[in-house]
C-alpha cells in the first residue's frame, strides 16, 4: 500500500534515519496494530499527522510526519501516557495509513477560524475554585482546543477535552462517558446505542480532566460528594447547535461525568424523515389531526421517542394553535412552541404543570412523561375537554401502554374515550453501506429458528466491519415500530380490562404490525440484521 517514491524521496529519507537513528517505516513489510491506533483520538491523530501502529511495554511507536516536534511528541506522551518512539514516513505513506485507519476527513470544518462561529454558553450554578468562577463568556470551540493557562499541563488538559468534545460531534456520538477506575480514566463513546471505547487517560491527570468539565458546565468542581447537574453550549458552523448535558456521579473511584449531546437540528426533523411505512405515516396524521384525544409513543430510553414527539410537534404547529409542552427536561428549542420544563425539587412536577398548562388556553399540549396516576388523569380529563395532548410512557408494545394506564388506576372507560393511538417504537442499528455483505443461507436460518420466526423470504445480510463504521458492521440507526388505532375493537378489550395479549390480537386483525414483524420486513430489505432485531425484540 506504500505510496510511489522517487529515488531522490527514499534515499532523503534513508539518509533521515540514518542520523537521526529513526527508523524508517514501510507500510507493506510492518504490521499496524488496530487496537492501538485507538489511543489516540482520530482528530487527534490528523490533527498532529500522527498515527501509533504498536506498542511494547511502556513504549508506544508512533509514525510521524515530523519525529523532531518535541512538542508534539509530549502532548503525545502525555495524553497516552507512554514513552514515545518515534518512526519516519513518507508523507504520502502516512496519508494511506490514516486514510486507511480512519477513514476520510470529514470535509464540512466545525470551525471557520476566519470568521468563528462556533461559541460555548454555559449555564447552570456557578463554579468556584481558589476564588474563580466558571465560563460565564462564549469562547469558540477553537478556544475548547487553545484556551490558555498557566502551566503546560493545564494547557494539556484544555486541548485534550476539547479534542474529545470534538471527536464525539464528528462520531455522531450521543454521549460520552468518563469512567474513573483504579489505574486510569476510561472515556466511552456511545455511537448508534452502543458503547464504543475511545482512550484512556492517565489516572494523574484525572482531576484536572474532570474539573475541566464541570468548569464548562458551571458546576461545583469543590464539591465532589454529591451529583451535579450543568450544561453548557456549542454552536457550529453549517451544524447547528450543540446542548451538552452534564452529570457528576461520585463513584468510589471518584467522580463518574457523563455528558449527553443533543443536536438541535434533530428538533426540526418531519414525519416524513422518521421512516414510517405509508400506512402508518397516514395512521399516525390521522390521530394528531384530531381536534382532541391522547397520542401515546412508548418504548425504553434511547428510543427515540422524544424525537419522535418533536415531529408531532412540527407537524401541527402553525399560527393558528397555542401549542404548550412540559418537558424534563427540554432537549430541543422550537420557535413557535411554548416550551416549559418540569421542575419537581422546586415542586413544579409534571401534574402541577399540566393543571397549569390548561389555564393557558392550548389547543396542543405535549407532556415529556406520564409518570403517574394523577399525571394521567389530568391529561385524559383534558382530552375529553377538547385538548389534543402527546406523551410518552415506558413500555416495551403498545398494546402494554395501556394495560399500563389502567395498572395506574385510571378507569378503563377513560383510557377508552380519551385514546387515540399508540406508538411503540426502537431504534434498530443499520447495516454499513460501506462493508454490508450477504449472510449464508445456514446462519439466516439458525438465527430465525433461535427467534420463533415463521418467515423471512430473500436474502439477510450484515456488516464485516471497517474503517467507517468502526469496526461494528453498523452506521447509524433505522426506527422500529408498530401502530395500534385505539379503533372499536380495541375499545372493547379495553373496557373488558383484557390483557396485552388480547389487545395486541384485535390490533393484529385490524392490520397492525408488530415490533417483530416490522423488524424483519427491515431484515429483509438489508437495512438491519437479524441479530438486531433478535437484541430489541428481546427487550419486549
Amino acid at each position: 500500500m506504500g505510496g510511489e517514491l522517487g529515488i531522490d524521496e527514499r534515499e532523503s529519507l534513508e539518509i533521515q534515519s540514518l542520523v537521526l537513528d529513526i527508523p524508517l517505516m514501510d507500510p507493506n513489510r510492518h504490521f499496524v496494530d488496530p487496537a492501538v491506533i485507538r489511543m489516540i483520538p482520530g482528530q487527534m491523530a490528523r490533527r498532529y499527522r500522527a498515527l501509533p501502529i504498536f506498542y511494547v511495554e511502556n513504549k508506544l511507536f508512533v509514525v510521524l510526519e515530523d519525529p523532531l516536534n518535541v512538542e508534539k511528541m509530549d502532548d503525545l506522551g502525555f495524553l497516552t501516557g507512554k514513552i514515545v518512539e518515534p518512526i519516519l514516513i513518507a508523507p504520502a505513506d502516512l496519508d494511506l495509513l490514516l486514510l486507511q485507519h480512519l477513514g476520510a476527513e470529514e470535509t464540512d470544518e466545525l470551525v471557520d477560524e476566519e470568521e468563528p462561529a462556533a461559541q460555548v454558553e454555559s449555564t447552570g450554578a456557578a463554579s468556584k475554585e481558589d476564588g474563580t468562577v466558571g465560563h460565564s463568556g462564549e469562547p469558540t470551540l477553537e478556544d475548547l482546543l487553545q484556551e490558555g493557562s498557566d502551566s503546560k499541563e493545564a494547557g494539556q488538559v484544555v486541548h485534550l477535552v476539547g479534542l474529545l468534545l470534538k471527536q464525539a460531534i464528528l462520531e455522531r456520538a450521543s454521549d460520552i462517558h468518563f469512567e474513573p477506575n483504579e489505574a486510569d480514566l476510561r472515556v466511552r463513546f456511545r455511537i448508534d446505542g452502543s458503547m464504543r471505547e475511545k482512550m484512556r487517560v492517565p489516572r494523574d491527570i484525572m482531576p484536572a480532566v474532570l474539573s475541566r468539565l464541570k468548569i464548562l458546565a458551571s458546576m461545583d468542581i469543590a464539591e465532589r460528594r454529591v451529583p451535579q447537574d450543568g450544561q453548557f453550549t456549542v454552536r457550529l458552523r453549517d451544524r447547528g447547535q450543540v446542548d451538552f448535558r452534564v452529570s457528576s456521579f461520585p463513584t468510589v473511584n471518584g467522580e463518574k461525568v457523563v455528558l449527553r449531546l443533543l443536536i438541535r437540528e434533530r428538533g426540526k426533523v418531519s414525519l416524513d424523515e422518521l421512516g414510517f411505512n405509508s400506512e402508518v405515516l397516514k395512521g399516525i396524521r390521522k390521530s394528531i389531526s384530531a381536534p382532541n384525544g391522547i397520542f401515546i409513543v412508548s418504548g425504553p430510553t434511547g428510543s427515540g421517542k422524544s424525537t419522535t414527539l418533536y415531529a408531532f410537534l412540527n407537524e401541527v404547529s402553525t399560527p393558528e394553535k397555542n401549542v404548550v409542552t412540559l418537558e424534563d427536561p427540554v432537549e430541543y428549542r422550537m420557535d413557535s412552541v411554548n416550551q416549559g420544563q418540569a421542575n419537581p425539587k422546586a415542586g413544579f412536577t409534571f401534574a402541577r404543570g399540566l393543571r397549569a398548562i390548561l389555564r393557558q388556553d392550548p389547543d396542543v399540549i405535549m407532556v415529556g412523561e406520564i409518570r403517574d396516576q394523577e399525571t394521567a388523569r389530568i391529561a385524559m380529563e383534558a382530552s375529553l375537554t377538547g385538548h389534543l395532548v402527546f406523551s410518552t410512557l415506558h413500555t416495551n408494545s403498545a398494546a402494554q401502554s395501556l394495560t399500563r394506564l389502567i395498572d395506574m388506576g385510571i378507569e378503563p372507560f377513560l383510557v377508552s374515550a380519551s385514546l387515540q393511538a399508540v406508538l411503540a417504537q426502537r431504534l434498530a442499528r443499520r447495516i454499513c453501506d460501506e462493508c454490508k455483505e450477504e449472510v449464508d443461507e445456514v446462519t439466516t436460518a439458525a438465527l430465525l429458528d433461535d427467534m420463533g420466526a415463521m418467515f423471512c423470504h430473500g436474502k439477510a445480510f450484515h456488516g464485516a466491519g471497517c474503517a467507517k463504521c468502526g469496526g461494528t458492521g453498523y452506521y447509524g440507526r433505522i426506527p422500529v415500530f408498530e401502530f395500534l388505532e385505539v379503533s372499536d375493537p380495541v375499545r372493547k378489550e379495553i373496557i373488558a380490562k383484557s390483557s396485552a395479549t388480547e389487545i395486541e390480537l384485535a390490533g393484529i386483525q385490524q392490520g397492525m404490525q408488530t415490533l417483530m414483524i416490522h423488524g424483519l420486513s427491515l431484515v429483509e430489505k438489508g437495512l438491519t440484521t437479524i441479530e438486531e432485531v433478535l437484541r430489541l425484540c428481546r427487550m419486549s
